[in-house]
């Protein structure tokens, strides 16, 4: 699930930060506060109650989203704390950024690669006579 721009539609965007509690609270309910890049348009991305349960990018909000490895990336000390109670090593592919989550994966990146053979897999082949 991506956020979009209302106004122009564009997915290039920056969540802007908490400025009070209140703000606080409702990102933890699920509402961000967001601004477009490209129009300047303030608006707010809800999730749904669904979402809440699996783990989304801090940057750019978005669930499809892969594994990392210790071997390639040395993790901040408040990552490494999370690891060790049980986190997930989670890296999101579209902005690369690698964090740690106790929440579950809702969908794991699939190369464009990756996705073009499963669509041809998935098409029904040609019946010939």
């Amino acid at each position: 699930m991506l956020a979009t721009c209302p106004r122009c539609g564009s997915r290039k965007f920056r969540l802007q930060k908490s400025r009070s509690w209140i703000d606080k609270l409702s990102e933890h309910l699920g509402t961000f506060r967001v601004r477009c890049l490209d129009c300047g348009f303030n608006y707010e991305k809800k999730w749904k109650l669904k979402d809440y349960f699996y783990a989304k990018c801090p940057r750019c909000l978005r669930m499809d989203l892969t594994y990392w490895s210790e071997q390639y990336y040395r993790a901040p000390l408040s990552v490494t704390w999370k690891i060790a109670f049980g986190a997930k090593r989670i890296r999101c592919e579209a902005c690369r950024h690698n964090f740690s989550s106790f929440r579950m994966l809702r969908m794991k990146y699939k190369k464009p690669s990756e996705r073009a053979a499963e669509n041809n897999r998935a098409e029904p082949g040609a019946v010939s006579d």
